[in-house]
């Protein structure tokens, strides 16, 4: 047993924080070493000074890092006495007054286990990719309606043994710091962004204890989208929960109030008993949703995600052993994540056959027949990126014209990917969504990046952009 610890010790990742450096301005050699990198150098040395930045700015999108400890704290260096997470809202605060009309398109992302925040971490790469896209995407917009992409990269120690077998071992252990996590300095962080959000939004109307009051109209400068994956999901969960349920109970038909514009989570590690109080509350406490509200959160659950549909319930039955329930339902809710229990999946996302003449929406044929004009164009496979993105940018905006009034029922996009509402989305146009995903729009448990799903995150995403609440 004693060499087994030690070998574990051995194996230990480093402590937080992974990135040593602050938020200044990047340096004229970091912003060449960015280039490259974005037009496909890969990253070759780690230590490199510019790869330990806490900010790095690419050509087309920002990028910023910001990481919490074991407990839960703001992670710092052993004697550091920088408040981090004041830095990260002046760092972001300062990336929106450089950008053009002042306009911030903010995707924060929270990884899972087996990640941190280092340079060439998987996560960190395929996060950079989406920014990249999302980038590419605004530039297809007119000028004046164009935001500055900035990707916030929430970071923990994910991974805390390097060693591949004993890297599997860690999973409780690792749940356990995330459930730390979710209840630490994050919450901080959370409450911050959402402010700062808020503080630049649009009109919208809200319900208070007099009734629903509109409030003045101001310029949306900032957009946010929150995405989490597998323990990464389980903190947004946990961090959020409360904030949904309070929305979730509030009387009248306004449009819901959201925490930022929309967050997704992917395959997250957390049992549906988590969940039941927001599923429930949804339900029960009568709030009547507009048939035109767009969805609060996103539950996406791959059906071949073997981590979350079979080795998370066998370890919640050895761990639950000696816990009692209720009901058969609650016995499921117990060992099950949501997306895998019926109870809860309120959507199915899959990917259309080709052969159905529906499958690509036409404005993405249209889109794709102005870049190639072959008949290979509308697969969502060999489409171009450029026209793929242009396709969506329009359905996008196709879905924002007059008479469009209900979202969620039947939805196509231009990767071949369909939306589809199960009779279990009740009550009518509830904004909590929990979408089962075919194996071949997620394959596992980290394919999270792949086009299918890319492409769902990105038009829900503009759509919620488009809404005026």
């Amino acid at each position: 047993m004693l060499s087994f610890v030690l070998l574990g010790l051995a194996g230990c990742s480093p402590l937080m924080p992974t990135r040593k450096a602050h938020y200044t301005q990047s340096p004229s050699e970091c912003r060449a070493t960015y280039e490259r990198h974005a037009a496909g150098q890969p990253i070759a040395d780690t230590q490199d000074a510019c790869w330990q930045r806490s900010l790095e700015q690419m050509p087309h999108y920002d990028l910023a890092f910001t990481e919490f400890d074991e407990q839960g704290w703001v992670a710092r260096q052993e004697g550091e006495t920088t408040d981090r997470l004041t830095e990260t809202m002046s760092a972001l605060h300062r990336l929106q007054q450089q950008s053009p009309g002042r306009r911030i398109s903010l995707v924060v992302y929270v990884h899972g286990w087996k990640h941190n925040a280092a340079a060439n971490d998987s996560n960190v790469r395929e996060f950079r990719a989406l920014l990249q896209s999302l980038a590419i995407q605004e530039r297809e917009r007119p000028q004046a309606e164009q935001y500055r992409v900035v990707g916030l990269y929430v970071g923990w120690r994910g991974g805390s043994i390097d060693m591949p077998v004993l890297q599997e071992l860690s999973f409780w252990d690792r749940k356990s710091t995330a459930k730390r996590v979710a209840g630490g300095s994050v919450q901080e962080l959370f409450a911050r962004l959402d402010r700062w959000r808020d503080g630049e939004s649009s009109s919208r109307r809200r319900s208070t204890p007099s009734g629903v009051t509109e409030e003045p109209a101001k310029e949306n400068l900032v957009r946010m989208l929150t995405i989490g994956h597998s323990m990464g999901g389980q903190i947004l969960m946990e961090g959020l929960t409360q904030t949904f349920v309070h929305a979730a109970t509030r009387p009248g038909d306004a449009h819901l109030s959201r925490y930022g514009d929309l967050v997704i989570v992917v395959n997250p590690a957390i049992e549906g008993t988590r969940y039941e109080a927001l599923h429930a509350a949804a339900r029960r406490l009568g709030n009547t949703y507009r048939s035109d509200q767009l969805p609060v959160l996103i539950n996406v659950t791959g059906e071949a995600d073997w981590a979350t549909g079979k080795a998370f319930p066998a370890a919640r039955f050895l761990n639950t052993l000696l816990e009692s329930t209720a009901s058969p339902e609650q016995y499921k809710a117990n060992l099950l994540p949501p997306g895998h229990d019926a109870r809860y999946q309120t959507h199915r996302l899959t990917a259309c056959k080709a052969e159905d003449p529906d499958c690509i929406p036409s404005v993405c044929k249209d889109a794709s027949s102005l870049a190639r004009n072959t008949p290979s164009s509308t697969d969502p496979v060999n489409m171009p990126e450029d026209a793929l993105l242009k396709g969506e940018t329009r359905l996008v905006d196709s879905k924002t014209l007059p008479g469009r009034t209900s979202y969620g029922n039947d939805e196509r996009y231009c990767t071949g990917a369909h939306l589809q509402a199960e009779s279990n989305w009740q009550p009518d146009w509830n904004p909590f969504w929990t979408v089962k995903a075919s194996e071949d729009v997620i394959n596992g448990h980290n394919d999270i990046y792949n086009h299918h799903l890319q492409g769902f995150i990105r038009v829900m995403h503009g759509l919620v952009k488009r809404a005026v609440h």
